[in-house]
């Protein structure tokens, strides 16, 4: 009889993921794009992975878009899970999507907005687990977390060329 071990091949992936914004500066209203990439870095395939965008504070709710196709898999905008499926050795997996930023975001608040991937043999993060990642190989959490600043423009005086704009002299 054979006494070896048989390991599945998931269980020797390394699934790591980045997140990349369009803008580190935002406007209330203002529509953000955000990259996912996925990669398993591990020596086995990956199988049935996904990853899950998690916006966490000030995007507006279910504004989320798909843009183009992911290269590979299918994501639902509505609840933000792209199912990668299986990845080789080495290779990557990316998607796009735009989100709008909250219409009543505030001044100097912050838009923090995170994403993971896992599969049955890595699960991904849950929780405020997530560090920020600044490459895809730099990921050691299967998480990344990006922000964006929300600034407010100062509020212009109306003038319309109607009249004349500023105190009167009063001669």
């Amino acid at each position: 009889t054979d006494q070896c071990d048989v390991v599945p091949l998931s269980e020797n992936s390394v699934l790591k993921i980045h997140k990349i914004e369009d803008k580190k500066l935002v406007k209330p209203g203002e529509i953000m794009t955000y990259t996912l990439q996925g990669v398993n870095e591990g020596k086995g395939g990956a199988t049935k992975v996904v990853s899950t965008d998690l916006p966490k504070s000030g995007l507006a709710s279910g504004s989320m878009v798909l843009v183009g196709q992911p290269s590979k898999g299918s994501i639902d905008p509505k609840t933000g899970i792209w199912t990668v499926g299986d990845l080789k050795v080495g290779e990557k997996a990316e998607v796009k999507v735009t989100v709008k930023v909250a219409d009543d975001a505030k001044a100097d608040s912050t838009v923090v907005n995170a994403a993971t991937i896992g599969n049955p043999s890595h699960p991904a993060p849950t929780g405020d687990q997530c560090k920020a990642n600044a490459t895809l190989t730099g990921d050691d959490d299967q998480c990344d977390v990006v922000e964006a600043k929300v600034v407010v423009p100062p509020v212009q005086p109306n003038n319309n060329g109607g009249g004349n704009v500023g105190l009167s002299s009063g001669l």
